[in-house]
């Protein structure tokens, strides 16, 4: 896992140099992801739910609903029921 964490830190900070907005969200939205697989998110989820909820507010396409999911997740990890359930249900809706 740990070369997961490493190539998708890179990709986000690549998608920060070029200014690609998706590709930022896309990069740690999978980050985020990996560090939550591994239990590294636990330890500060608060500052894990603002950096998912500013990847949600930039992300387009298909990385938006990947955001909001991930966002949900961390939600419930931490106790944030309603706003779990809030994101999920945007998600589905745009998956759907």
């Amino acid at each position: 896992m740990g070369r997961a964490l490493t190539r998708h830190d890179t990709a986000l900070r690549a998608g920060q140099h070029l200014g690609d907005r998706p590709g930022q969200a896309n990069a740690l939205t999978n980050l985020g992801d990996a560090r939550r697989l591994t239990g590294i998110i636990r330890g500060r989820p608060g500052t894990w739910k603002k950096r998912w909820a500013s990847t949600v507010t930039s992300a387009a396409g298909p990385a938006r609903p990947n955001a909001l999911t991930n966002l949900g997740e961390v939600r419930l990890l931490t106790g944030d029921y309603p706003g779990a359930g809030r994101d999920l249900e945007e998600a589905l809706g745009i998956y759907r």
